[in-house]
């Protein structure tokens, strides 16, 4: 419920602040200084992508890490897909456990 409301604080400050702006932006631009500026956007978005995919590529995880809390992981994995995650759900879990 949290992350839904800031989520929606975000959706409609760039609803109605920042699309609006960039809008009113662009429609001041000359169409080659707008040409120009989306290209930056596209590539600075390509560098982003990049980057991180390199970050991902190269980033070397241990193994030994992994192995020791994947079974762990999968258990708690498995009793949430049982509880579902929800509030009262959980505190009738754990207090039937």
């Amino acid at each position: 419920l949290v992350n839904d409301f800031f989520i929606g604080l975000v959706a409609m400050k760039y609803v109605w602040v920042i699309f609006p702006l960039v809008c009113e932006g662009f429609s001041r631009l000359s169409p080659k200084a707008a040409n120009v500026a989306f290209a930056l956007i596209i590539v600075g978005f390509a560098a982003c992508v990049t980057a991180s995919y390199l970050e991902l590529k190269l980033w070397d995880p241990n193994p030994a890490l992994i192995q020791a809390f994947k079974s762990r992981a999968i258990a708690l994995l498995k009793t949430y897909y049982f509880v579902g995650g929800m509030p009262e759900a959980v505190s009738a879990f754990l207090d039937s456990r």
